[in-house]
């Protein structure tokens, strides 16, 4: 069972701290101090020892835990000259997780770039917000990433068979889909050459051929236009964004799956940035979207 120590200042938000731990106990080992501390114990020893054990430590952060970790006061001031080191020491730790309850700006010195939860104490905790809380523990992303394989054969659309009497590089000039097409698309996808490919043929009916594809094979292929695009144009091939523009502008206005849609929202943006003669596109865009 995984240990969990709290981090916070006596006297501020005890409650919403017993409340946390309790939740929290149905699953981890939690190191709650009102819960372990007698009289007589040696409070430094105990706050080094849980600190050294737990596997994730929540710093609940407000402006009093602030002001007393910033100027090493009291209890809390141990606890952040044992924890600031390691935080300062390990730039990829996940033990140390921020709570913020008076706002995300409110945290230590040494906490400035750690990502964390933000949880208002005084209303009551929504299992989605336990739900991060756990999330935290077991080292999960905030959103679990899509799971599919753009190269199975596992395909939900009909794809024609092969158009003979016109060449591959005619039928994506003209937007035509067939399995040579299709087939062509996956590869040069595999081989992270799409968008050379589109510049290389100057492909400005791409979008055509996007669409016809299944809603995983759209994502996989607008978010690889996303993120290579602009290194296709050669950084000031002009023209080229016109190409990636248009492309985008086709999928955006005739697709009807919102991701792929925000997705060639995001390139045609992007475009219309470089090449101002994109903006009526841009705008059509946005306002076939209101």
């Amino acid at each position: 069972m995984k240990k969990v120590f709290l981090s916070y200042c006596w006297n501020r938000y005890d409650k919403f701290v017993e409340i946390l731990a309790t939740k929290l106990l149905t699953k981890y080992d939690v190191v709650f101090d009102k819960w372990e501390m007698k009289h007589g114990y040696n409070m430094d020893f105990f706050m080094e020892n849980s600190i050294r054990e737990a596997d994730k430590v929540f710093v609940l952060c407000e402006r009093e835990y602030v002001k007393k970790a910033n100027n090493r006061v009291s209890g809390v001031g141990v606890e952040t000259s044992i924890i600031s080191p390691k935080v300062y020491r390990d730039n990829k730790q996940e033990k140390f997780i921020p709570v913020f309850l008076e706002g995300t700006k409110i945290k230590p010195d040494y906490m400035e770039s750690i990502f964390g939860i933000e949880v208002n104490p005084n209303i009551k905790m929504t299992s989605e917000k336990l739900a991060e809380f756990i999330n935290a523990i077991e080292g999960k992303s905030i959103l679990e990433k899509p799971k599919f394989d753009v190269f199975s054969d596992n395909v939900d659309v009909e794809i024609p068979t092969k158009i003979s009497g016109m060449s591959l590089i005619d039928k994506f000039k003209n937007g035509i889909f067939d399995v040579e097409v299709y087939e062509k698309v996956l590869n040069v996808l595999k081989e992270n050459l799409l968008e050379k490919f589109i510049v290389k043929y100057q492909l400005s009916n791409f979008g055509k051929i996007i669409l016809r594809f299944d809603k995983n094979r759209q994502i996989k292929i607008m978010l690889s236009i996303d993120k290579n695009y602009a290194e296709a144009t050669g950084y000031g091939g002009w023209k080229n964004y016109d190409i990636f523009g248009k492309v985008a502008y086709d999928v955006g206005i005739a697709t009807e799956i919102e991701e792929v849609k925000d997705i060639a929202g995001r390139i045609l943006k992007g475009c219309a940035e470089i090449r101002f003669n994109l903006n009526d596109m841009l705008d059509d865009f946005n306002m076939s979207n209101i």
